[in-house]
């Protein structure tokens, strides 16, 4: 490792990691610093490796000196100016090799973009090619196995070493000047109004050396046996940028004109796993078209492995909330056992037994897709109802309330009741020596009128007799239950994802194959910034125009190709709806009678004749009161102002739209990302969840 030195910026967690794991394999040294001096030279080559196990960058300190283009501006002392007093006018070199390298605790040569060399013994096969050269995947670091098992086709970062000969004259080899260039071909969607000039800025650009763009041409110097120094080139960060190296003798050498090239194009892309967990028995299938989608973005998308729990995983309470008779969570549904899998017990699909973070080895970038039938979360309790009973049994349907729309059995929610409230009384009015009814008195069956609809025993109450309502005495009941809502998917934690597969579903519909694809596509895209907020979006774009957050949905999504909303109006305020004064109050009172607002939220701001005014009270959808007061005259417009980024917005909502990272379940859904979301996915460095 004398022949590295550590990148800059330092990273401090591999700085600790690599100083306790030189104390622990070095105990004489008892926890000193190093010194520069040559008794601590072995040290310091034990501490570097392991500095680059712990996650630490280096680069190359080799002897030969590096020399920047002519065209860029350069210090005096980078290298000795470029002459040819030392070589014989009868010598001319041929320059023959351009040799992709890399070292893995000894140098080897690389198989597949570059060419090929007999003079390095050691060799490492490059592979995932696509069909215009081989990926280059930036976001995984190159030592995330090892230095012994080190990646070429990881990190950004690729080594190359040209070699020459003489082809007259007798000369030694040393000290011969070799060019490096490149030639790079943009990925798609890298130009146009969604971009920031220059274009890529920064450390998202390609360079030698190091990334941002600095060095776009190299000039070094070789040694006795022909060979270059390791030239590191670094490439850009948009996926779908081709790279091709070159090397060329310097135009001052003898023998120059030449120039070679990699026999293939790198290509940036990224890369992640997913794991797949399900209950024992369910017919899981792959992501085959969330995989194309990613494709599109120069992401792949590899499954990692899959893992099966069982109902015994599960803690006693938790598996009977899990595993339920579909009908119960669904209107017609049948009596096979469905998995549901929501707030109350999704937590236990990332614990250890279930979720296998370490495979592949050493890989973070893995996402743990749960799949399941249905995705409930538990909801508040339903309206409180009262009924008329003229039977000891009898169907009754409750309003949700503030709930959700189904009511099962035991309730969703872990250590809970489903009856929140269950009484009987002989009298409505007054309602007193009310009997309580006990959970065994709440029947949920096939076939049932709605999910909100539940059948009441009353000879289950502990009473003696038994209550037996008649026509002619009928008996009240008061009830109010535990419900909960259903959903397509969500993500949570760090790369936790859940998604709901219904097998045998209509394509095209929610919980089909596709809409199973669309859902899992969408959640990895929350889990790398997209659809990105307002000023969160990667440097060198601009701010999506088509992001939205709230507005029916829950995060950040996209509405493209929307029906009610022109990609002019995304960022602007709305008019929408007009609600004119009908009546105004005397003496500037806060509340003014209009025709209607029954879109309007008092968290909304509303502009009156150009000046903002805050809602604090709506009335029947006719008063508005205001937090101030203001006059107003008959025919005064209210104009509301929505904000798409105001999550607690719920209105305007849109509908239909076109890409995965819309907010919803669409039947206009292309099942890929639109041309506006691709370039911020491309840029995405996707390094961590």
């Amino acid at each position: 490792m004398s022949d590295h030195r550590a990148k800059q910026p330092l990273n401090k967690a591999a700085i600790e990691e690599a100083n306790k794991a030189l104390w622990n394999k070095y105990p004489e040294l008892k926890g000193r610093k190093l010194t520069m001096g040559k008794d601590d030279y072995k040290y310091r080559k034990a501490w570097m490796g392991a500095y680059q196990d712990a996650g630490g960058e280096v680069v190359e300190s080799s002897a030969g000196k590096y020399v920047k283009s002519a065209k860029l501006p350069c210090k005096k002392d980078d290298v000795p100016k470029v002459d040819k007093k030392h070589i014989a006018d009868n010598v001319k070199y041929e320059i023959i090799e351009l040799v992709e390298i890399i070292n893995q605790g000894g140098e080897k040569w690389v198989e597949g973009a570059a060419m090929d060399t007999s003079k390095i013994a050691d060799k490492v096969i490059r592979g995932d090619k696509d069909h215009s050269g081989y990926k280059q995947f930036v976001n995984i670091n190159q030592n995330v196995e090892g230095r012994k098992k080190r990646h070429p086709e990881y990190g950004r970062r690729i080594v190359f070493r040209a070699r020459i000969k003489q082809i007259s004259g007798k000369e030694k080899l040393n000290r011969v000047y070799v060019k490096f260039s490149y030639k790079k071909e943009d990925g798609p969607k890298k130009s146009g109004s969604l971009w920031n000039e220059p274009g890529l800025t920064g450390s998202q650009k390609e360079g030698f050396k190091r990334a941002g763009g600095a060095i776009k041409e190299l000039v070094v110097r070789t040694n006795v046996e022909g060979w270059t120094s390791p030239i590191p080139f670094y490439v850009s960060e948009y996926g779908g940028d081709k790279f091709e190296i070159i090397a060329e003798l310097h135009p001052k050498m003898p023998g120059a004109g030449k120039k070679i090239k990699t026999k293939a194009k790198y290509v940036v892309w990224k890369k992640f796993w997913y794991q797949l967990t399900y209950a024992e028995g369910f017919p899981i299938i792959d992501l085959t078209k969330a995989k194309e989608a990613y494709k599109e973005v120069f992401a792949e998308v590899e499954l990692s492995g899959k893992k099966v729990f069982k109902k015994t995983d599960l803690p006693t309470d938790i598996q009977e909330r899990t595993f339920y008779k579909e009908y119960m969570l669904k209107k017609g549904g049948g009596d096979n056992i469905v998995a549901t899998i929501g707030s109350n017990n999704k937590s236990y699909m990332v614990k250890k037994k279930v979720f296998d973070k370490n495979k592949p080895k050493g890989h973070s970038l893995k996402a743990n897709l749960i799949v399941c039938n249905y995705q409930c979360d538990s909801k508040a309790q339903t309206a409180e109802g009262i009924f008329k009973f003229t039977s000891n049994i009898q169907e009754v349907s409750l309003s949700k309330g503030s709930g959700g729309s189904i009511i099962c059995k035991p309730a969703l929610k872990a250590k809970t009741k489903l009856i929140a409230k269950g009484q009987w009384c002989k009298t409505k009015k007054p309602w007193q020596k009310a009997v309580t009814i006990p959970e065994s008195g709440i029947l949920i069956e096939n076939l049932r009128a709605s999910t909100l609809t539940v059948k009441v025993d009353l000879s289950k109450c502990k009473t003696v007799p038994s209550p037996v309502p008649t026509e002619a005495k009928p008996v009240y009941v008061k009830l109010k239950l535990e419900t909960a809502e259903d959903y397509l998917g969500e993500s949570f934690g760090k790369g936790q994802i859940l998604c709901v597969y219904r097998p045998g579903t209509t394509d095209g519909k929610q919980g089909s194959e596709t809409d199973y694809n669309d859902t899992a596509a969408h959640e990895f895209g929350h889990m790398w910034n997209q659809t990105p907020k307002r000023n969160l979006q990667p440097n060198s774009l601009k701010k999506h125009p088509f992001q939205y957050v709230g507005h029916g949905g829950s995060g950040s999504h996209c509405m493209h190709g929307n029906e009610n909303f022109e990609h002019s109006k995304t960022y602007s305020d709305s008019v929408e709806p007009q609600t004119k004064i009908t009546k105004k109050e005397k003496n500037a009172k806060k509340t003014h009678t209009v025709t209607s607002s029954i879109n309007f939220n008092k968290k909304y701001i509303v502009t009156i004749n150009g000046k903002e005014r805050r809602i604090s009270k709506l009335v029947d959808n006719t008063h508005i009161s205001f937090t101030t007061a203001f006059k107003a005259d008959i025919g005064d417009v209210l104009k509301q102002i929505v904000d798409w980024n105001n999550a607690e917005q719920e209105w305007p909502s849109p509908n239909k739209g076109d890409c995965i990272m819309f907010h919803g379940f669409s039947s206009r859904c292309n099942h890929k990302f639109c041309d506006t979301c691709k370039p911020y996915l491309q840029l995405q460095n996707m390094k961590r969840f």
